[in-house]
């Protein structure tokens, strides 16, 4: 769509809603600021448990523990991904395989 045409049409909602228009354009510039926001904390957030995941994954690796190398390698991509509300199942599997691990080690 062009931009004049964009131009019009925000002109006569403009004229049609008079005052309230403001109001609408505040409305959607706020939902934008906290959109933005959210998405800032996120991504906050995530870095730790990022890195933490990381470290985990090469120590994993270093001891043989192949399948808690792939639980935290996972961890680490949902972490980056923004998808920390999908590790419930994942972080029990993360606590299960590294029981399994502990007795292994602690069995030679």
């Amino acid at each position: 769509m062009s931009d004049s045409i964009e131009q019009q049409k925000n002109k006569a909602l403009h004229e049609l809603m008079e005052d309230e228009f403001q109001q609408l354009v505040d409305i959607i510039e706020q939902k934008q600021i906290v959109h933005e926001d959210i998405e800032f904390k996120q991504t906050i957030e995530a870095d730790p448990i990022t890195q933490a995941a990381q470290q985990l994954q090469q120590q994993s690796q270093e001891l043989g523990a192949d399948t808690l190398a792939e639980y935290f390698h996972e961890l680490e991509n949902n972490a980056r991904s923004g998808a920390l509300n999908q590790t419930s199942e994942l972080l029990h599997n993360i606590q299960d395989e590294f029981v399994n691990v502990k007795d292994i080690l602690s069995d030679n």
